[in-house]
C-alpha cells in the first residue's frame, strides 16, 4: 500500500515526542500530536479503502458493527460480512493469525436470521488497511476451510449454537 505511495509505512517511534502535549486542552496543540507521517499513512489507507470497498451510491445495504452471537463484526456491505484489520505486519498472513480466523468463523456461525431476512450473507472476509486488500470468501467455504473437510454451514452453524463438535450434527 504505502509502496504506491512511494514511501515505507513507517509512524513516529518516538514515544515521547507522540505523547509530550498529552496534557494540553488547546486545539491547536492537540493537534501536533500526530506525527505528520501518522496522518499520512491514514490518508493512504482511507484513499485504498475508496478504491477496493464498494461505494455506498452502489450499496443495497451497509451495516457498521453488526451483532453476531456475542460479538459484533465491523462491517456489512450487501452480502458481504467483514472484518477490518489494520495490525501493522510486513505481510498480510501475519495480520491473519489463528486468533482471526477463529474470530470471523464464530461471525459466520453465528449470523443472525433477521440479518439475512431480506439479503442473505453469502460472503466473509477481512479487509486489510495497509495492504489495500479486501480478501473475502463464498460464506459456505469458510468452515470447511477453517475443519479442513467438506461442512454444510446449516450443519455448522447448528452446531456452533449448541456448543458441540459439527459431527454431532446431522
Amino acid at each position: 500500500m504505502h509502496a504506491a505511495a512511494g514511501r515505507a509505512p513507517e509512524l513516529c517511534d518516538d514515544p515521547a515526542r507522540r505523547h509530550s502535549l498529552l496534557g494540553t486542552s488547546h486545539l491547536g496543540e492537540l493537534l501536533e500530536i500526530s506525527d505528520p507521517d501518522e496522518i499520512s499513512a491514514v490518508a493512504d489507507m482511507l484513499h485504498l479503502a475508496t478504491q477496493v470497498l464498494p461505494a455506498p451510491s452502489q450499496l443495497t445495504r451497509s451495516i457498521t458493527q453488526p451483532e453476531c452471537g456475542h460479538g459484533s463484526a465491523d462491517l456489512l456491505l450487501d452480502g458481504t460480512l467483514i472484518e477490518v484489520k489494520s495490525r501493522r505486519g510486513t505481510q498480510a498472513n501475519s495480520v491473519l493469525t489463528g486468533d482471526t480466523v477463529r474470530q470471523l468463523l464464530g461471525y459466520v456461525l453465528s449470523v443472525p436470521p433477521e440479518l439475512e431476512t431480506e439479503q442473505p450473507v453469502t460472503r466473509a472476509g477481512w479487509y486489510l488497511t495497509r495492504y489495500g486488500m479486501l480478501w473475502d470468501f463464498p460464506i459456505e467455504e469458510i468452515p470447511s476451510r477453517v475443519y479442513g473437510k467438506p461442512l454444510n454451514l446449516a450443519n455448522a452453524r447448528e452446531a456452533f449454537r449448541r456448543g458441540v463438535e459439527p459431527d454431532e450434527v446431522s
